[in-house]
């Protein structure tokens, strides 16, 4: 659902302290906060009603601009737009990280391929996947003339085979997921496709205290976990944890726009060469 707003005045009043102080509240409310967390804004000051559900909610923020949706911050130009792909895959991706030019990488929410064009360059083949037809259609455009990157839609699995990817990244993904169990897929699914000694970067919406986890939100301001959490998870999924920091700023700004006390984790999980999972 569409409606019509003037941007400015809505992003002023989404900002203000006491309108945040509530909408906080309410976004821990089973039904209303799952749309409270997926209601966004796009410049030409349409607000975009999304319902919780990812494929919806992100086709529509395709449909309406899908550079906004992808990286609110770099979406003035073609060029700023992607420029901006380039300098997060190595100022914040690849940090640390050397591909080499045989690698298997897979991208789990390649949007329309703003990261999935630059790792073309670094990697052997790529293998780009979201949950939206409609962003899969402009990444496939966006890289039609790339041999070595493939872009499909995904419904929470990576139809690749066992022990075959040497890296996996969810950059500025999970952020927006709506429940926990769909993150906990996708960490199952990458260990999987992982070799032994692979690596996966990704971030997402951090809880300092145990009472600002939140297991079911929205597609623009997705679930809140703990460090803790994460640890748990990396052991039971069977990863090592390699790196987990935290950050007040995320590139995008997606979730920043309206909920400037954000905070995010940013992890780096290794599949080891000998270590059973836990049941």
């Amino acid at each position: 659902m569409v409606l019509s707003a003037g941007f400015s005045k809505l992003k002023a009043w989404l900002m203000a302290t006491p309108v945040r102080a509530v909408l906080k509240k309410l976004q821990r409310a089973p039904v209303l906060g799952r749309y409270l967390s997926s209601l966004a804004t796009i410049p030409d000051g349409r607000i975009l009603l999304g319902r919780g559900d990812m494929r919806r909610d992100w086709d529509e923020r395709a449909c309406a601009n899908a550079f906004y949706a992808v990286d609110s911050n770099d979406s003035q130009s073609d060029e700023l737009f992607w420029a901006s792909g380039e300098r997060d895959l190595k100022e914040l991706v690849l940090r640390g990280i050397e591909l080499t030019g045989q690698d298997t990488v897979v991208e789990i929410g390649c949007g329309v391929g703003r990261l999935a064009v630059p790792l073309a360059a670094r990697a052997g083949v790529v293998h780009a996947f979201d949950i939206s037809p409609e962003m899969v259609r402009l990444a496939q455009q966006r890289t039609k003339e790339l041999r070595n990157v493939t872009v499909q839609v995904t419904d929470g699995s990576l139809p690749l085979p066992d022990n075959s990817v040497d890296f996996c990244l969810a950059h500025s993904v999970f952020i927006h997921f709506p429940d926990i169990v769909h993150v906990r897929g996708y960490l199952d699914e990458a260990y999987r496709v992982l070799k032994p000694g692979g690596l996966f970067r990704f971030d997402i919406r951090g809880a300092r205290t145990d009472g600002d986890i939140l297991l079911h939100a929205g597609t623009v301001k997705g679930v809140l976990v703990s460090e803790r959490m994460l640890s748990e998870r990396a052991a039971a999924a069977g990863f090592e944890v390699v790196e987990c920091r935290w950050s007040p700023e995320d590139r995008s700004r997606t979730v920043k726009a309206t909920d400037p006390e954000a905070q995010f984790l940013h992890a780096l999980w290794r599949k080891p060469h000998r270590t059973p999972r836990q049941s």
